[in-house]
């Protein structure tokens, strides 16, 4: 719980730094992998990226790609997160865009630069 607290400080802190659009390039993205589960009590873990430019530039693709209907697949699991954040030009607002998530259910973009960037993540995720 407490890893949870500092790690959503911490968003919550970077949040704020970006809330101006002069604080965050147009082109800037921020990726997040995170895991989350309240069956058996709060776990929470994950980890925030800054701007890689060779895996900032695959977003594109992965935002105009359609994506799977949510398919149940376990129970209890909890959920986890593949997500990147980028900045929308004309609102200067963060945009979420997905890349995977699994866990009681899973839904995956049909893009191949998705599945580039989710393992992306999981190696960064095991350092």
């Amino acid at each position: 719980m407490i890893r949870f607290a500092i790690f959503l400080g911490f968003l919550l802190a970077c949040g704020s730094c970006l809330a101006t659009q002069d604080s965050l390039a147009s082109d800037s993205v921020l990726f997040v992998k995170s895991y989350q589960n309240c069956a058996w009590g709060a776990e929470y873990k994950g980890i925030l990226a800054a701007e890689v430019e060779k895996m900032a530039g695959l977003i594109s693709q992965v935002e105009n790609a359609s994506y799977s209907a949510d398919v149940h697949t376990a129970c209890d699991a909890g959920t986890d997160l593949w997500l990147a954040y980028r900045q929308d030009e004309i609102s200067g607002k963060l945009k979420k865009v997905l890349l995977h998530k699994s866990g009681d259910l899973t839904q995956k973009s049909d893009s191949p630069a998705a599945k580039i960037l989710v393992e992306w993540l999981d190696k960064l995720v095991k350092k």
